[in-house]
């Protein structure tokens, strides 16, 4: 085998294999676009999930502040009475 012969060999394999870098490197735009969405959805919902438990948290807030005192869970002084 001739060294000129070798050099081609050697340099059509450092293209091709340069080429395949190159292809497998690159991702189509519709799994991109796909990944973006699923992205946007789940951020849409964890934001809705958020905007449900400060609405909940402000209710049982409001509903807390309406309640008496000697209603609320465990504030009691003793035991409750017993009817005979």
């Amino acid at each position: 085998m001739s060294k000129a012969s070798w050099l081609l060999r050697a340099s059509l394999c450092a293209l091709v294999c340069a080429l395949c870098g190159f292809a497998c490197d690159r991702i189509p735009e519709q799994v991109l676009r796909d990944e973006q969405s699923r992205a946007r959805h789940y951020r849409a919902a964890f934001e809705n999930e958020h905007d449900e438990n400060v609405q909940l948290r402000a209710r049982l807030e409001k509903a807390s502040a309406n309640v008496p005192e000697q209603a609320a869970c465990g504030s009691q002084s003793g035991p409750l009475p017993v009817s005979k």
